[in-house]
């Protein structure tokens, strides 16, 4: 990416910087989009080398137009979504209107700008989803299927949660400890897996470099295996060296007890780096007569 330009849509949220950060270390030329306006005045704030920030909403078609028609990216690493499970159940019309038709609004729009690479950030929730967020990711890694095979290579990385993300719960269970407690979990056998903003960024970024050299359409991180989320609030205390009440608050809807980081109908295939691992739909076999 080194004197490469890329636009980060959502440039301002938690993976959003992650990936500006690194492609401004990596010395790209990148625009920033984000809908808050504190996020991108917080962003210019950092004055990272390289990173400018605008003004924009993925659902305003004539305004990614106009932003990234003047810009002319080599990529585009689409990360705005709206994310919190809890309320995109309550407000599902406006997740759709964000993760799917603004999904649909970036991807025409990189194409009609002949971006090279078009990187959705997808979720591990969209694997046989029980939620609102998690269906409209399915729908928008649908739309990268769909359009990929233009001049513009269309993929996802299908992340999965990230500590210290905007609405993840590590910030949540610092807070509650320091607090007095107690510390609240959903359920006692809930398990997550778990990955940091900069493996999320690695995997976004690298997830262009491996479609622009043919290898898939989407990708994810080798990060282990599930953690218990009652243990990662325990682990929290040890290292605030607190002990607190921790309560079950029951399942919220649309929650699941685990994710899956891929289909029964998907298989797993290596790509030339170790961590990070290529998904393809899996071909059922003909059935006779």
């Amino acid at each position: 990416m080194r004197g490469r330009r890329a636009v980060v849509t959502g440039g301002g949220g938690s993976i959003g910087t992650a990936v500006c950060e690194m492609l401004s270390w990596m010395g790209a030329v990148v625009l920033a989009i984000d809908s808050s306006e504190m996020a991108v005045y917080s962003l210019l704030e950092q004055r990272l080398p390289g990173v400018d920030a605008r003004l924009g909403c993925v659902r305003d078609n004539w305004r990614m137009l106009c932003l990234m028609n003047g810009f002319k990216p080599f990529a585009v690493f689409h990360a705005a979504a709206l994310k919190h499970v809890s309320l995109c159940e309550r407000d599902q019309d406006e997740t759709g209107a964000t993760n799917v038709d603004g999904t649909a609004n970036v991807a025409r729009v990189a194409e009609a700008v002949k971006a090279k690479v078009m990187v959705l950030v997808s979720t591990d929730k969209a694997v046989e989803p029980s939620c609102a967020m998690g269906r409209s990711k399915a729908d928008a890694e649908r739309i990268m299927a769909r359009m990929d095979g233009s001049n513009t290579r269309f993929v996802a990385a299908r992340l999965v949660n990230v500590i210290g993300s905007n609405g993840s719960v590590v910030p949540k269970f610092a807070r509650q400890t320091m607090t007095g407690g107690p510390v609240t979990v959903t359920h006692r056998s809930a398990a997550r897996y778990l990955m940091t903003e900069r493996e999320a960024a690695e995997l976004t970024i690298a997830a262009a470099g491996l479609a622009l050299k043919g290898e898939g359409q989407m990708f994810i991180m080798d990060v282990g295996e599930p953690v218990l989320i009652e243990n990662l609030a325990c682990r929290m205390m040890r290292m605030l060296d607190r002990e607190v009440k921790i309560e079950a608050t029951g399942l919220r809807p649309g929650e699941k007890m685990r994710e899956k980081m891929m289909r029964d109908d998907e298989m797993s295939l290596t790509t030339t780096i170790p961590s990070i691992i290529e998904i393809r739909p899996r071909i059922m076999p003909m059935k006779n007569g």
